[in-house]
């Protein structure tokens, strides 16, 4: 959990299941991701200045810490800002943090790292850069090795959404297919992606029984997208002069697009 007080922005916090302890880590994380024990996390130098704020660059980095608040280490920082405003700064960020294998991965919002995918062993050596496109959303196929993102060609937010394939042990990748929704996040299992649609709503129409469009998959293995479409049926229930409307489901199916 994280807070949201100006004060406490961007602190990290852990709370006992009955919700009556929290306690909050002195550190600033804008993005955190946990693993093996430790947490892995980003400082993107926010600094409360009594009811206001403001973004010191010195502080800001990539840290490691243990669960406890611990053993608080420093990866990595020569991440580079073309400008030192207080909204380059805000956003200056590491997306979509994961843990695989010996190497933490996310998405470099820096000046450097033109939002593309990138990665840095556990010990804070060997960074490198991993994707050719910008991402935002990222995956893995543990069992073939692979790392699975959805990004554009550019940085300009312009191009259209794209999945992308990574081949880990030589990172040769592959363009699979295009988004056709804005901003999906991408999940990996059992050989489908899944990208989530969070702004379709099956509920919105209910009152029609045609099929409706709300969610996408991509299989791996055969290389076909597949789509979800749901539907209600619709059932008009006469007693006497009044007459109720029912609406039995959703009922779902994939199709081969």
């Amino acid at each position: 959990m994280s807070a949201v007080s100006k004060d406490s922005l961007y602190k990290i916090g852990k709370m006992s299941f009955d919700g009556k302890e929290v306690d909050w880590y002195d550190v600033v994380a804008s993005s955190y991701t946990i693993d093996d024990g430790y947490i892995y996390y980003f400082n993107n130098g926010y600094t409360p200045d009594g009811g206001s704020y403001s973004f010191n660059f010195e502080n800001s980095g990539l840290y490691k810490m243990k669960l406890d608040g611990s053993g608080k280490e420093l990866m990595y920082n020569d991440f580079e800002l073309e400008s030192d405003t207080k909204n380059q700064l805000y956003f200056y960020d590491l997306k979509d943090m994961k843990v695989y294998g010996d190497y933490l991965y996310f998405a470099n919002y820096s000046s450097k790292g033109e939002n593309k995918v990138c990665r840095i062993k556990k010990d804070g050596s060997d960074f490198e850069t991993v994707s050719k496109n910008s991402a935002y959303s990222l995956s893995f196929d543990t069992e073939n090795n692979k790392l699975y993102y959805i990004g554009r060609g550019d940085n300009t937010g312009l191009a259209k959404r794209k999945c992308y394939e990574i081949l880990l042990d030589t990172f040769d990748e592959t363009e699979l297919f295009e988004i056709g929704i804005n901003e999906p996040d991408v999940y990996y299992y059992n050989n489908y992606l899944y990208l989530n649609y969070a702004d379709t709503a099956l509920a919105a129409d209910i009152s029609s029984v045609s099929s409706v469009m709300i969610g996408e998959r991509y299989d791996t293995v055969n290389k076909k997208l597949e789509l979800l479409y749901g539907h209600y049926n619709k059932q008009e229930i006469k007693d006497g002069i009044f007459t109720t409307i029912k609406y039995d489901g959703p009922y779902l199916e994939w199709k081969s697009e």
